[in-house]
């Protein structure tokens, strides 16, 4: 843009009162984009993060959604690492068993899901980018789960999910449920309203220095279906009632039973 174009736009933007002041070079509408700097640390007895009942992970047994989160696990347990499911097994979950197979689920009740689980895909004291795609398919061959940008040929699967909503009114959780803690570390929260490729999985990941999902990079061009994120910073308090936001959607996530020392730097 010229110097007088831009002249003339400001001044235009100024004396219109329905001008787009969001576009004002001196006023950008987004941040610059993070990178990761702190995580936040589970005890696996009573800790962990909840975001309430969010629209934006209530997904249908036919609608598309990914999600992923960067985590290692301290001490092997049975643990949810992000999930969204009633105690009737309405909705969706990840996660991992004492074993290290991990799974994501999506279903409507304990018989009418899909599942699909890879065993021995985790270990303890390792990072992982761990992500989850579903194309709506209403098939397990739909739902896909990537470790560090790689798709997992999976070792079981169950298939029997039917039309029927699979949609619930209990909260987002992350590292808990009502009977499962996680030992370990957690950040980069990150929710899509769409099935992310194998590229852009890949992309994410950034060989494990995940990318902002609000802006696209490289393959990665899904930033307009990115519906929540929660990177986790380095203001972020998951102790009072301050809390941690998500910075796409601005839903309020609270810590349970988190102490002082639990948000650390990477």
């Amino acid at each position: 843009m010229s110097v007088f174009a831009y002249l003339a736009w400001l001044f235009s933007s100024i004396f219109n009162p329905s001008a787009d002041a969001s576009q004002w070079l001196f006023f950008p509408s987004q941040s610059s984009a993070l990178t990761p700097s702190h995580k936040l640390v589970f005890d696996g007895a009573n800790e962990g993060l909840g975001c309430g009942n969010l629209a934006v992970a209530n997904f249908d047994y036919n609608e598309a959604f990914s999600l992923a989160y960067r985590v290692k696990i301290n001490s092997a347990t049975n643990a949810e690492l992000m999930v969204k499911l009633s105690s009737g097994s309405v909705g969706w979950d990840s996660y991992v068993s004492s074993a290290g197979a991990w799974r994501a689920f999506l279903g409507k009740n304990g018989t009418n899901y899909i599942r699909t689980q890879k065993d021995t895909a985790l270990t303890t004291a390792t990072w992982y980018t761990l992500m989850v795609t579903y194309d709506g398919s209403v098939d397990v061959s739909g739902l896909k789960i990537y470790k560090d940008g790689v798709v997992l040929t999976p070792d079981s699967t169950t298939n029997t999910l039917t039309a029927g909503t699979t949609t619930n009114t209990d909260a987002l959780q992350m590292a808990q449920s009502s009977g499962t803690k996680l030992n370990g570390e957690q950040y980069w929260y990150t929710i899509w309203s769409s099935e992310l490729t194998a590229a852009e999985a890949l992309a994410f990941h950034n060989s494990g220095t995940p990318l902002d999902p609000r802006f696209n990079s490289g393959n990665y061009v899904s930033s307009a279906n990115a519906v929540f994120f929660v990177p986790v910073t380095g203001t972020d308090d998951p102790v009072t009632a301050s809390g941690i936001d998500d910075i796409i959607g601005g839903a309020f996530c609270s810590g349970s039973n988190m102490e002082s020392g639990d948000l650390q730097a990477l």
